[in-house]
């Protein structure tokens, strides 16, 4: 769940700027892939922090960070865990730019009181995105590379293989 956020969180951080539109022409017209590193402050509990990478195409989506995978196919979203063995299966639910009260909620934060701001490289790809919440944290994700590269024909990259699941995975399908 708070690898979805924060997801979620950078794909809803986009969409608050100004720019917003112009990130989205970009998203239509290409392939983009990102590296980055992330640290979570709270004033109450533990910090965490944490790197990972995402690939972005179309509604197609593939996130990896700290050992778990995110696929988006568009259609459905798959959650595996191999350490724990499981796979969770569910319809993709819709990011609303509006109101991602529940990508800080998972943080911890209250985001009613969320302060964004956005740095961008030169190719309108983000290179620092700061969330702040008064009196309750903070979320800093460090975009390490990103790559804006042509469209590719997607054939199974974001979708698992389900064939490759043998009987000790634990497969939850909530579509």
């Amino acid at each position: 769940m708070m690898l979805q956020t924060l997801i979620s969180l950078m794909l809803c951080a986009f969409a608050q700027q100004t720019d917003a539109e112009k990130f989205a022409r970009v998203l239509e017209d290409h392939r983009v892939e990102l590296q980055f590193i992330y640290e979570l402050h709270q004033q109450k509990g533990r910090g965490q922090s944490g790197e990972g990478s995402i690939v972005y195409q179309d509604k197609c989506l593939s996130f990896e960070s700290e050992g778990v995978v995110l696929l988006c196919d568009g259609s459905s979203t798959y959650t595996l865990l191999p350490l724990s063995r499981e796979l969770i299966m569910e319809p993709v639910k819709e990011f609303s730019a509006s109101a991602p009260d529940q990508l800080f909620e998972a943080f911890g934060l209250n985001p009613k009181k969320a302060d964004i701001q956005i740095q961008y490289d030169r190719n309108g790809l983000p290179s620092v995105i700061l969330a702040t919440i008064k009196n309750q944290g903070s979320l800093l994700i460090q975009v390490k590379g990103a790559q804006l590269l042509p469209k590719k024909a997607v054939s199974g990259e974001f979708t698992p293989d389900l064939s490759a699941f043998d009987s000790s995975w634990v497969i939850t399908d909530l579509r």
